[in-house]
């Protein structure tokens, strides 16, 4: 997003997370949403917002920890590529969650940590901890691609390399009602 005009980026941003709420798995209403730094274009924007979360009824679920994702599919399809790959820019989203289970829920089982590496400039961290004495699961990722040109011979790894971030991203925790 270009931050030329910030109050439009902002209702933009603020439709673009009301949709992906909606895609969640569950149900969760928006309780509270603020933009930082939306005017300068030196530093990072952090959109922060505050869901309450309806959680499934049932004995026990499965939840992907990667809510929100940086990258939904693979764009590169083909086994081989003849042509350099330009990225219009460079990439690095940073996802952090805060989930505060309520009492009559745990966690039985977490995806352990990862980090996915492209070589040195490019990566998927994925953080997970649960801290049961607040009944609190901490989710974080951050997707980077700060190259922005693959030469040809560059793709296969190219395309590896997201393949492994969309398989990470499909593994489950397990919630159980107390």
């Amino acid at each position: 997003m270009f931050r030329t005009q910030a109050e439009r980026d902002t209702d933009f941003a603020k439709k673009y997370i009301i949709k992906q709420i909606k895609e969640l798995p569950f149900e969760a209403d928006l309780r509270g949403f603020s933009v930082s730094a939306p005017f300068s274009p030196d530093t990072g924007v952090v959109y922060t917002y505050d869901l309450k979360v309806h959680w499934p009824e049932g004995e026990s679920f499965l939840l992907s920890p990667a809510l929100f994702r940086s990258i939904l599919d693979n764009p590169f399809k083909t086994k081989t590529r003849k042509y350099p790959i330009e990225w219009p820019y460079a990439v690095d989203d940073i996802v952090s969650v805060n989930l505060k289970l309520p009492s009559n829920l745990s966690i039985a089982d977490v995806p352990a940590s990862s980090v996915i590496k492209l070589g040195e400039r490019n990566q998927y961290s994925y953080w997970t901890e649960f801290k049961k004495e607040s009944n609190t699961l901490l989710l974080n990722t951050r997707f980077q691609v700060l190259d922005t040109y693959y030469a040809p011979q560059g793709y296969e790894a190219l395309r590896e390399y997201i393949d492994r971030v969309l398989l990470l991203q499909q593994q489950l925790c397990l919630f159980n009602k107390k």
